[in-house]
């Protein structure tokens, strides 16, 4: 494991890159970087997220809003359409928008209990046993 100073240098580098990447890749100057854009925004993701892994700071419970939707991403992917299909009938009889949002809590919840009851534990007892 890196420390934490050598955890910060590899962030920030790693946004240098990226930032560089990103704001050139459409000057005429940087002709190279039309080719190496993605390439070179890749590594520097991969640098971001080498050196934040490590920096306690990212462990606040402060990033609790950014991660939840994260957390709930791949239950939400895969239940979506269950949560449609079962909440079909009722949501047919709202305004759209009020559908949507109905549409939206309902995949949210299911993703929700998905994540705590399966994923989790799921993910807990791998990483013990293996």
């Amino acid at each position: 494991y890196l420390n934490n100073k050598d955890s910060w240098w590899i962030l920030v580098h790693g946004l240098v890159l990226m930032s560089f990447a990103a704001f050139h890749s459409h000057a005429s100057v940087y002709v190279w970087l039309n080719i190496w854009t993605e390439t070179l925004i890749g590594i520097g993701l991969f640098l971001v997220l080498l050196g934040g892994m490590n920096i306690n700071f990212f462990d606040s419970k402060w990033w609790f809003p950014l991660t939840w939707p994260g957390q709930l991403s791949y239950g939400a992917y895969l239940l979506n359409t269950v949560a449609i299909f079962f909440l079909w009938d009722f949501l047919s009889k709202w305004v759209h928008f009020t559908a949507m949002f109905l549409c939206f809590a309902g995949t949210a919840l299911l993703a929700q209990v998905s994540y705590t009851y399966l994923e989790k534990p799921a993910n807990s007892w791998i990483r013990r046993h293996f």
